[in-house]
């Protein structure tokens, strides 16, 4: 009761003539400041500014698991821009209750939303992508030499148990700053009418008054073992297949022509993946999404359909994903000085 009659002052003194008569110079300045569009771009002015400035002060960093964070924040920024709208297609289609080509699901989206449709809750992915993107690579580089100078690996085998657990970890903490995003991002782009946020931190709001902080973690135990599982696979499978190469014709060759060999190792490892973690991903859309069925539920609704749904938006998908993460994480490596494999350290 009490707030309410304070409310109701407050509003009485802000509608009062005395009251725009005594400061009228700042009224314009009130209203531009209480305007949600102009908060929401000083926002990603100060969030930018703010990331550029870490991003200089990495590459000039003695510290070399710093220098690799800021070539994989701007990595996993780029890859994820790229192909956003990729992804958005990919969503979308695993909440139809039928398997439809990847064309077909473009011309719904475009006469649902015109290309808007594409690209909604990109914001969510700026902000997660380049905080995320910084702490994996951290913790993935600093995990791996670190096993690697404590178990001294000497078969392939060895190596892969060590690129495997060090992404697994790396994926797992770097999840707890990644996956609220992605929730919103989901959201944003499959049920907005339903939750009418405005933006990402009035999403973020909106999720802890209703349902508490656990509510931004939703659907995350199958989001955890399919994102993990796909990047853990990707990763574990291109690390190989580099060791392979250096291995089998020496560094030179490989240094000679590394584009390609990159570029063979990424779409092998990111077709590995997706085949194992597209099931997953239904699951992880549809929770999202606001679905109140259990993973086991979900699985029986959908039967082996969840096999191949979408599938062919998700290998597409994957492949350009991985492909544009290895390239841009080799060339930004150069770029600050560093390197994500050991071999091709300069």
């Amino acid at each position: 009761m009490n707030n309410k009659i304070y409310k109701q002052f407050q509003n009485n003194i802000r509608a009062s003539p005395r009251f725009h008569h005594r400061i009228p110079k700042y009224n314009f300045l009130v209203n531009t400041i209480q305007n949600p569009s102009f908060r929401f771009g000083l926002f990603i002015t100060t969030f930018s500014s703010v990331y550029l400035l870490s991003l200089i002060k990495a590459q000039q960093s003695d510290v070399e698991i710093m220098r690799l964070g800021a070539a994989g924040s701007l990595t996993i920024l780029t890859q994820e821009s790229i192909f956003y709208f990729v992804d958005a297609v990919n969503i979308r289609s695993k909440l139809l209750h039928e398997n439809i080509h990847i064309n077909e699901m473009i011309k719904r989206i475009f006469k649902a939303d015109g290309i808007y449709g594409l690209f909604k809750g990109y914001s969510a992915t700026f902000y997660s992508s380049s905080v995320s993107g910084y702490f994996y690579f951290f913790m993935y580089k600093g995990i791996k030499v670190q096993m690697k100078d404590y178990f001294q690996p000497k078969t392939a085998h060895g190596n892969a148990l060590i690129y495997a657990s060090a992404s697994i970890i790396a994926e797992f903490l770097s999840l707890i700053i990644y996956y609220p995003y992605e929730l919103i991002k989901v959201r944003l782009l499959t049920s907005n009418e339903k939750y009418q946020y405005r933006n990402v931190s009035d999403a973020i709001i909106k999720i802890i008054r209703k349902d508490s902080i656990h509510g931004l973690y939703r659907g995350s135990s199958a989001f955890s073992l399919a994102y993990i599982g796909q990047y853990s696979i990707q990763m574990t499978i291109y690390e190989l297949y580099i060791d392979y190469i250096v291995r089998k014709y020496g560094y030179r060759v490989l240094k000679d022509n590394e584009t390609s060999y990159i570029v063979k190792g990424s779409v092998i490892g990111a077709l590995f993946a997706a085949q194992f973690t597209n099931c997953l991903e239904v699951v992880v859309v549809r929770q999202q999404s606001g679905s109140k069925l259990n993973a086991q539920q979900i699985f029986k609704e959908e039967g082996l359909h969840i096999l191949t749904k979408g599938i062919g938006a998700k290998c597409i998908l994957a492949s350009l994903q991985s492909t544009a993460f290895f390239i841009s994480i080799h060339y930004f490596g150069k770029l600050f000085n560093t390197s994500l494999h050991d071999e091709i350290e300069e």
